[in-house]
């Protein structure tokens, strides 16, 4: 009896070893698989602060890529709005938060690089936060209330000019793209007109096509569905060629403005120190989103340029770039908030 149970392990202990070389060589033959290890990032819901309320240029593009991030990632990307002060109020929380990537800022390259400038926040922004993505692209449009009598940039200039301060214009805020790009055109045709700040675009928007303001600068984006309705007259666009999508409508530089040219990117912002694995994840996850078919073609809908390729030092050198052509601007404008 002894004799069998030597026996028994013995063989036990030989088809284990036999099972393992079988093993070894059917994964030796087998091809290669590449796997990526298990993400440590994010273990909890990522907060995507946007400093305008739902429905502006920031708020559409920010919610068309957390949807798709959502879906990538099977976890919850949550965008929170957080309106006033000029998107201030986004823009400090986002300074102060962890660097650990869960709190994210969504906003136009010119609200951040202007806010230290124009005293909005008291820290600057240029070392507050790390890039990440630069999103997209919008040029502007000028856009005015249809019962206005004004077709074109060269009658808003001549109506301005015939009755100074007697137009009122739009703007998403003090200090915002929509602010500073039309006290620019002002600044460059010689204009007086009223500014009427409101708490984000969305709202501005309302406020012309109910005729309550007269003209406003805004993205294609948060125009285009009163665009399509007639709710508003476009008569002109900032870019310096036009678009595409109003291959008709003149530009603000060949209305007689020449080298007037107004933009807003949006991009998504960390705090400073946060670690360069998070902020890659950020960036590959959101980027996937927006070379997804249906988000580009949503986007492309309204105007908006998606960016093809972006790591955050490519952002970070636009961003520098934005940050000093603001400052110019602001200097050559003279323009403060209080």
């Amino acid at each position: 009896m002894m004799i069998f149970k030597q026996r028994l392990r013995v063989r036990l202990r030989w088809l284990t070893v036999a099972g393992a070389l079988i093993s070894a060589t059917t994964f030796a033959q087998s091809p290669k698989v590449a796997v990526s290890p298990p993400s440590i990032f994010p273990l909890k819901p990522v907060r995507i602060l946007v400093g305008v309320p739902p429905g502006s240029g920031a708020d559409t593009v920010t919610r068309a890529v957390a949807m798709r991030v959502n879906e990538q990632w099977g976890r919850s990307v949550i965008v929170d709005n957080r309106p006033g002060a000029g998107g201030a109020i986004a823009i400090d929380l986002v300074a102060r938060a962890n660097a650990d990537g869960y709190t994210v800022l969504s906003a136009s390259v010119g609200l951040v690089a202007t806010a230290t400038a124009l005293r909005k926040v008291s820290f600057d922004t240029s070392a507050a936060f790390d890039t990440v993505l630069r999103m997209t692209s919008q040029p502007y449009i000028v856009v005015v209330n249809p019962a206005v009598a004004i077709n074109s940039l060269q009658e808003l200039i001549a109506h301005a000019k015939a009755n100074p301060g007697a137009l009122n214009y739009a703007s998403s805020g003090a200090g915002s793209a929509s602010h500073l790009g039309t006290e620019l055109f002002k600044a460059m045709a010689g204009l007086n007109m009223v500014h009427v700040p409101y708490r984000g675009l969305a709202q501005a928007i309302n406020e012309v096509a109910a005729g309550q303001v007269q003209v406003l600068f805004s993205t294609v984006v948060s125009a285009s569905a009163y665009l399509r309705l007639n709710r508003l007259k476009p008569i002109a666009v900032t870019t310096l060629r036009r678009l595409v999508a109003f291959p008709n409508l003149p530009t603000v530089a060949e209305s007689g403005l020449p080298g007037y040219e107004l933009n807003s990117s949006y991009g998504l912002y960390v705090p400073a120190g946060t670690p360069a694995t998070v902020v890659a994840v950020i960036n590959r996850e959101a980027g996937l989103a927006l070379r997804a078919p249906d988000v580009r073609a949503k986007l492309a809908a309204d105007g908006a340029e998606v960016a093809d390729s972006n790591t955050p030092a490519e952002f970070r050198k636009g961003f520098d770039a934005e940050f000093e052509r603001w400052g110019r601007l602001l200097k050559t404008t003279a323009i403060k908030l209080d």
